[in-house]
């Protein structure tokens, strides 16, 4: 229910994410966490994907776990896997693990064209963000939890 204006984007030049700078101060949440994810941990996806046959868009929670902790893609990026579906509408959405934790946003499926078989959903994890946003040099950090 409010609008923004986008002062300035940023985008890295290698890692799947964006800045957004807006012309108001947003509110922070208090509690947000960030941390790696964990092989085998729950995990909820949040997002707007289209729902087919709806009027209009609603918030879509999907649950999974964490299957694969980090993998590279065929081009160098970092990606973990989970098994929680993940439609076009969430990408770029949060990725919180069953205790509230930030472990990462959404990025693509990985899969084998005109496959059969069922994609993987891939991640961005909070660490590679956290290098990510420092690399832009934007004056921004991401404090990402190192403990277990």
């Amino acid at each position: 229910g409010r609008g923004f204006n986008v002062v300035r984007c940023l985008s890295h030049p290698t890692v799947d994410i964006g800045l957004l700078e807006v012309d108001q101060d947003l509110t922070v949440l208090p509690g947000l966490n960030f941390r790696e994810p964990q092989v085998g941990e729950g995990v909820f996806t949040f997002g707007y994907p289209r729902v087919p046959l709806s009027r209009e868009a609603a918030l879509v929670m999907q649950g999974g776990e964490v299957s694969v902790e980090r993998v590279t893609g065929l081009h160098g990026d970092e990606l973990f896997l989970f098994s929680a579906i993940a439609r076009p509408g969430n990408s770029g959405g949060p990725i919180l693990s069953e205790h509230g934790h930030v472990v990462g946003i959404v990025t693509r499926e990985l899969s084998e064209k005109d496959s059969h078989n069922h994609p993987f959903h891939a991640g961005i994890a909070s660490s590679t963000i956290a290098c990510a946003i420092d690399e832009l040099e934007c004056g921004l950090s991401l404090p990402v939890e190192t403990w277990r």
